[in-house]
């Protein structure tokens, strides 16, 4: 069974927005660097917002972070295209397809049954309504399994999640440009990568205590965390509404020394 439901327009209208306003940053950062308005990407299939290295720029190709609050997206993408590019074992497969869940409610009842998961006992509200299980009503042994493969394959994720993307994407950036104050460009700090592949290389990804999220934890501050992308009760369910989320976080970017 596929639930399909309108699409709310204003939340459309909300999302265009949003993109707007963070090219308009983008330039107001190149600008900063003194770079052509030229440098600011904004395409489609590429993590650099602000391509630099063409014009000698220090921090080379750049993502930009402008976040309201202390978290922001940084990787969004549907299951089917993270499995489709790893060799993912069977369990760690199960554990995907039950913790972001299915459009097809018929589908995540038949992965229940495959992955042990007792149907009676899910929430009404928090679990089918939204056709996901959460983590405490996966079996154990299948979160673990699915946390030591995210934690065994820190350079892959790396690459994905900071660097590229994807691997038919163009181009890898060198720079994660964060604001510190939302629009603010004077409070904009630069990280490059390769402090931030020392940072991630050091952490641990675990089940949140709300069992909801998964929370990538380096010297105890969170880094980033993966989620569901849809939230509250859905306007429609789609791939989309099942996404996989991953936000990063200033704790964990705080945890940098860029003086050293």
């Amino acid at each position: 069974m596929i639930v399909v439901l309108d699409v709310n327009p204003r939340r459309v209208a909300g999302g265009r927005a949003g993109k707007l306003g963070g090219h308009r940053f983008e330039n107001e950062v190149a600008m900063n660097l003194d770079l052509p308005l030229e440098s600011v990407d904004g395409g489609n299939r590429t993590k650099i917002d602000i391509d630099g290295a063409p014009y000698s720029c220090k921090h080379g190709r750049i993502s930009v972070k402008n976040p309201s609050g202390i978290n922001t997206q940084l990787f969004l993408t549907t299951p089917n295209s993270f499995l489709s590019s790893y060799d993912v074992p069977r369990n760690v497969r199960g554990f995907i397809g039950l913790f972001f869940g299915q459009p097809d409610l018929d589908e995540l009842y038949r992965l229940c049954k495959n992955f042990g998961v007792e149907i009676d006992s899910l929430d009404e509200n928090s679990e089918i309504r939204r056709q996901r299980i959460l983590a405490p009503n996966i079996p154990k042994n299948i979160t673990s399994e699915a946390l030591q493969w995210l934690n065994s394959q820190h350079r892959e994720m790396f690459r994905l999640l900071f660097e590229r993307g994807y691997r038919d994407w163009n181009g890898r950036v060198d720079t994660l440009a964060w604001a510190w104050s939302k629009d603010d460009v004077d409070s904009v700090e630069y990280y490059p990568m390769e402090k931030l592949r020392e940072l991630y290389l050091r952490s641990k990804w675990e089940v949140a205590p709300n069992g909801s999220t998964l929370w990538c934890m380096v010297d105890g501050k969170k880094l980033l965390h993966l989620q569901m992308k849809g939230s509250g009760k859905p306007k429609y369910i789609s791939w989309g509404y099942h996404g996989m989320m991953f936000h990063i976080h200033s704790t964990g970017l705080k945890v940098l020394d860029l003086d050293d």
